[in-house]
């Protein structure tokens, strides 16, 4: 607790207690919950009809019999006048990384002229807000003859405030040290310093880096949000690189998908304990407004929590509309979603689709720009590495500092570069290459593809503090792209990219050659062929090979298409 100025005491929240009440604070925090503009009875006047004393209640309840000594209980009164206000309530919450704890809140009441401001009419859940005020007492409850009382300040001044979490000001030493990273290849150089101390997912570190950044925020048709799927065998670092990234990360906001709900996700309709008014309170999307969320464990959720996730990934907001309480909230923030495969393991066989292998649904698989598989496989020196990463000191690791790394993505973020006619026309020829490749596909290929390349090509220009979007910056895009593409088993050819190839983890080249296998499998055992051995003699025959036989042959026993009887295979529509 200190003293700010004229009297103003600083303090957090869970300083203000029964000593303060009648005094000015200052505090700072998150919005966590509102309410809209409502009216209340500050003081009526009452009159007594027999010898026209007047008296003001500000409690509510008439009184009884004059004060008058003279008049006494002859006296009765009658209402004569009364004054009402309009107030908001916001509830305030510290900031999770100011905090060691769970963090505080306190309601403060808005009054007067701060409601015809035009930034507090558009406040949101999730803002950054420095208030100055008097606390102040309301009755919770009467218990056992107990009146309990809790706290809440009456606002005099309030700023909203631009979110830098724990960043201090940007120094001329730490200028100097910004433009010498951006000076040799900044993304590697911020991917190294990203969770330094777990060995490869080097191009997902990249692609997080991107993803803090964001894309265009002046482009109309084009979100700025950089969504990024991670689907992982167990203990290949996944929790570590979500936790790491949410540490190095202002404003973001770190869940588990095992235990949360689509309220504790997007938002919640709960009653005002003092004024019992239903309240709109944000969740983690609205919170992070701006930034960056993390949900770990996400096939965790349940399927209603998933489709939570539809709207704020795509429109960037979220609609209440609950318990006679209809707001809009800004949910403006990257998702990064880390998830395990629906055994543990991946399917090997190339027959079954993402969303077969992860338990999302597709039209949420869809708005990720980038989708990468983690597998836990062995070798050598990258295992030799991980042994030699656990006896390196902390301050060892660390490229640059935590410091440093907040300052240049708060620099790097700030930036709107333009984009260069090169640009404009290599995307455009990238895309109507892959329409034109995808045109007699299960599923085209859309806007939303051609999106992500360039979310991920201007924020490749921020990183390198560029006023402009060059190729290089299309090339980085197209490169981190592909990377995911190859980590679920594409060739490394955008050209020959499918949409539906996403959903069903292959090309449609060896879709064609599949249904070729499946038809003549099909025949085969419907013709009498009732053994594996008899169909595989086959389909050799045909010019197939065994691996693309084998794999087929399993989905085809996994879907139940082909069953297994006394008498041989059969086959089931």
């Amino acid at each position: 607790m200190e003293i700010v100025k004229d009297n103003v005491l600083g303090v957090e929240v869970p300083d203000i207690k029964s000593n303060l009440i009648g005094k000015k604070v200052k505090i700072k925090g998150m919005v966590s919950k509102s309410t809209d503009i409502l009216n209340e009875r500050c003081y009526t006047i009452y009159k007594c009809s027999k010898c026209g004393l007047e008296r003001k209640v500000t409690s509510g309840k008439k009184p009884w019999i004059c004060y008058n000594k003279n008049c006494g209980a002859s006296g009765s009164y009658r209402k004569i006048d009364e004054q009402f206000r309009d107030f908001r309530d916001i509830e305030i919450e510290e900031t999770l990384e100011n905090v060691n704890r769970q963090p505080g809140r306190i309601k403060v009441r808005l009054l007067g002229d701060i409601l015809d401001r035009v930034d507090i009419k558009n406040i949101q859940i999730g803002q950054l807000v420095e208030i100055i005020g008097v606390v102040n007492k309301e009755k919770i409850k009467t218990k056992n003859d107990r009146e309990i009382f809790g706290y809440y300040l009456v606002c005099s001044t309030i700023e909203i405030l631009d979110y830098s979490g724990d960043i201090s000001e940007i120094t001329e030493e730490d200028e100097i040290e910004i433009e010498r990273i951006a000076k040799n290849n900044p993304l590697e150089t911020l991917r190294g310093a990203l969770a330094p101390n777990l060995i490869g997912l080097d191009s997902i570190k990249k692609s997080i880096i991107l993803q803090l950044v964001r894309g265009p925020d002046n482009l109309k048709n084009v979100r700025p949000r950089i969504h990024i799927l991670v689907i992982g065998s167990p203990s290949v670092g996944k929790s570590q690189l979500g936790w790491e990234t949410h540490l190095k990360t202002p404003k973001s906001m770190y869940g588990s998908g095992d235990n949360m709900s689509a309220a504790g996700l997007s938002a919640s309709v709960e009653k005002d304990e003092f004024s019992g008014r239903w309240m709109a309170r944000g969740g983690l999307l609205s919170r992070a407004n701006g930034s960056l969320v993390i949900i770990d464990e996400v096939e965790k959720l349940k399927n209603d929590d998933k489709k939570a996730l539809h709207t704020p990934m795509e429109q960037g907001i979220i609609v209440v509309d609950k318990a006679g309480v209809h707001i809009q909230m800004l949910a403006d923030c990257s998702i990064l979603a880390l998830c395990n495969p629906k055994k543990g393991f991946f399917d090997t066989s190339g027959y079954r689709s993402v969303s077969e292998e992860v338990k999302l649904p597709e039209p949420l698989i869809s708005r990720f720009d980038l989708i990468f598989y983690v597998k836990d496989e062995i070798d050598k020196k990258k295992d030799k590495l991980i042994i030699e990463n656990l006896f390196v000191e902390k301050d060892k690791v660390d490229r640059i500092s935590s410091d440093i790394f907040k300052k240049y993505i708060k620099k790097a973020s700030k930036i709107k570069p333009i984009i260069t006619r090169e640009v404009r026309a290599t995307l455009e020829d990238i895309y109507l290459k892959l329409r034109n490749s995808s045109k007699n596909s299960l599923e085209n290929i859309t806007p939303r593809q051609a999106g992500g390349l360039l979310r991920l090509a201007v924020a490749s220009a921020k990183i390198r503090l560029s006023e402009k979007v060059e190729l290089q910056d299309l090339e980085i895009a197209e490169s981190l792209m592909l990377d995911a593409l190859e980590s679920i088993g594409f060739e490394r050819n955008l050209n020959s990219l499918d949409q539906a190839s996403i959903y069903t983890n292959t090309t449609r080249k060896k879709i064609s050659v599949q249904n070729q296998i499946i038809e003549l499998i099909k025949d085969l055992i419907k013709s009498g062929k009732r053994t594996e051995n008899e169909l595989e003699e086959t389909v050799l025959l045909r010019g197939f090979s065994l691996e693309l036989f084998r794999k087929t042959f399993e989905g085809l026993s996994r879907d139940g298409s082909i069953i297994k009887q006394s008498g041989g295979l059969r086959w089931i529509e």
